[in-house]
């Protein structure tokens, strides 16, 4: 391996098993209904909250193409935390915990991400612990995030007052 990282170590995978006649097959094309097209799933944009999104998702996009992560908390313009080895949710409690309520979760992937494995992922799992207020809001790229159990994701999130946006790339 050139690196440890987890891109290099998956694709070094994949082709092992190509060696041996084993097809890898994309996950958007297997788990292709779990994308949501762009648009707002619950809540509603005010112009701050575009703002922040905006910024959120133009980090995150940075350190995914730099093989960092794929999550960024915000706040009023400001980068609270940022994704690295520590995974998704350590990044959201060190944001949660430096910019307390009302922050907003941004998630993407490297723009070559290769969409045969490690797709991000959001779903109820993904706001167990949030308290109402908490986050507000969770925007992701619509084409490369995949979103488990979509309905019950949605209703809680509603029901925590979190607004969901899917954006297109």
């Amino acid at each position: 391996l050139h690196s440890k990282s987890d891109k290099d170590i998956m694709e070094t995978l994949v082709a092992e098993l190509a060696k041996h006649g084993m097809q890898v097959l994309r996950q958007d094309t297997v788990l292709g209904g779990l994308l949501v097209k762009p648009g707002v799933l619950t809540g509603a944009l005010t112009p701050a909250l575009e703002t922040d999104i905006r910024v959120g998702l133009a980090a995150a996009t940075a350190i995914a193409h730099a093989n960092i992560g794929q999550t960024v908390v915000v706040k009023d313009g400001m980068l609270l935390a940022v994704e690295a080895i520590e995974g998704t949710d350590a990044c959201i409690a060190r944001g949660l915990a430096l910019g307390g309520s009302g922050v907003i979760i941004c998630k993407t992937a490297r723009t070559d991400q290769n969409k045969t494995y490690d797709l991000p992922t959001l779903g109820p799992r993904s706001l167990v612990g949030f308290k109402p207020g908490d986050v507000h809001a969770i925007a992701w790229i619509s084409d490369c995030t995949l979103i488990a159990d979509k309905d019950l994701f949605i209703k809680q999130a509603k029901d925590l007052g979190i607004t969901l946006v899917s954006v297109a790339s």
